[in-house]
């Protein structure tokens, strides 16, 4: 359940989410709320390229596709905006700084099995750089 899951939200609504990595640094992430919680046909995706800067850090662009020509994109903007600052922290705090691509460096739930999935993939490409 979303409180907000987007710029036309009018009450918190349960949100459908497609991830699909399609490449090591990169990920698209589609959300289309519930009926009745937002426009009709409301449905949006956002690329995240990430270019790692160091083993502990990178920098992360994104892309918005929305089929929204009321908003000025100004007002579109302020909300991702907001939506990306409140999960930077918990982001940015995570620990180990680099990740561990070997299962047993952590103690995993049925919750982590996409992470799972997606350090096998970094394993399988050979990615080196920020993992341990």
């Amino acid at each position: 359940m979303q409180p907000i899951s987007n710029l036309h939200s009018t009450k918190p609504a349960e949100v459908h989410y497609t991830y699909e990595v399609t490449a090591p640094y990169t990920a698209l992430l589609t959300k289309i709320p519930e009926d009745g919680t937002t426009k009709d046909g409301w449905r949006e995706a956002i690329g995240l390229f990430i270019c790692p800067m160091t083993p502990t850090t990178s920098r992360v662009w994104f892309r918005l596709a929305v089929a929204d020509f009321e908003s000025s994109d100004d007002k579109l903007q302020a909300f991702q905006h907001t939506i990306f600052t409140q999960d930077q922290p918990v982001l940015e705090s995570q620990l180990p700084k680099e990740l561990p691509l070997d299962p047993r460096a952590e103690l995993h739930s049925s919750a982590d099995r996409m992470s799972s999935a997606y350090r096998r993939y970094l394993k399988g490409c050979g990615v080196t750089f920020g993992v341990c």
